[in-house]
C-alpha cells in the first residue's frame, strides 16, 4: 500500500465522526492502564493493520489516527504500537521511533536475536564471530574445533575418517597459499 504524506490531517467533524463511530474501546487490552482503542473494519489478514479510507485516500489506520490527533509523521519515521496491538489506534499507544528501534522492539527472530547478550552456554557475546548471518560465539566456536580435531587425532592413521581430515586439511592449506602467492 502506498504511504501517503504524513502531514497532519485537520479534525474536522466530519472526520471525527467518522473515526469515533468505527472504533471500540476495549478494557481488557490495555497500555499502562489506557485502554486500546480498536477499528471494527477492514483488518488486513496478509499483516494484521487496519485500514480507513478518507476523502478517497486510503490509510492504515494508526497513521491516520496519529495524524489527526498528534502530528505530521516524518518520512523516514515509523509509528510504534507500544500496545503490541496491531489493530490500536489510540494515539497514546503510538510512538514515532527509528525503523531500526521498531524492528528492535518487536518479537522476529532477528529482534530476539539482537537483544541476545550471551551464547547458549552463557558466554557473553562480546567476541562473536557472523557466518551466514548467524551469530556464533568464538569460545564455543574454539572448543568445538578442538573437540573434532582432538578425536580426529587419536584415530588410527589408516582410519577413512582420518584420512578424509587429512586430505581436506591439505586441500586447504594449499587453496590458502594460492591465496597468498596471488595476492602477492
Amino acid at each position: 500500500m502506498p504511504r501517503p504524506n504524513g502531514k497532519q490531517i485537520q479534525p474536522t467533524l466530519p472526520l471525527l465522526s467518522y473515526l469515533f463511530h468505527r472504533i471500540t474501546i476495549r478494557s481488557d487490552c490495555t497500555y499502562q492502564g489506557i485502554p486500546c482503542w480498536i477499528w471494527n473494519l477492514k483488518v488486513d489478514t496478509s499483516n494484521g493493520y487496519t485500514h480507513a479510507t478518507w476523502q478517497k485516500t486510503r490509510y492504515y489506520t494508526h497513521r491516520l489516527f496519529y495524524q489527526v490527533f498528534v502530528g505530521e509523521i516524518p518520512q523516514e519515521l515509523h509509528i510504534d504500537h507500544l500496545c503490541r496491538n496491531r489493530q490500536c489506534c489510540n494515539p497514546t499507544h503510538l510512538e514515532l521511533v527509528t525503523p531500526k528501534e521498531n524492528t528492535l522492539r518487536g518479537e522476529s527472530p532477528s529482534a530476539k536475536q539482537a537483544r541476545q547478550t550471551h551464547c547458549e552456554n552463557g558466554h557473553p557475546f562480546t567476541d562473536y564471530r557472523t557466518s551466514q548471518g548467524k551469530r556464533r560465539c568464538v569460545t564455543c566456536n574454539r572448543l568445538w574445533w578442538k573437540k573434532r580435531f582432538h578425536s580426529l587425532m587419536q584415530l588410527p592413521k589408516d582410519d577413512p575418517r582420518y584420512i578424509k581430515y587429512r586430505e581436506e586439511a591439505n586441500r586447504r592449506q594449499q587453496s590458502r597459499r594460492a591465496r597468498l602467492r596471488n595476492a602477492a
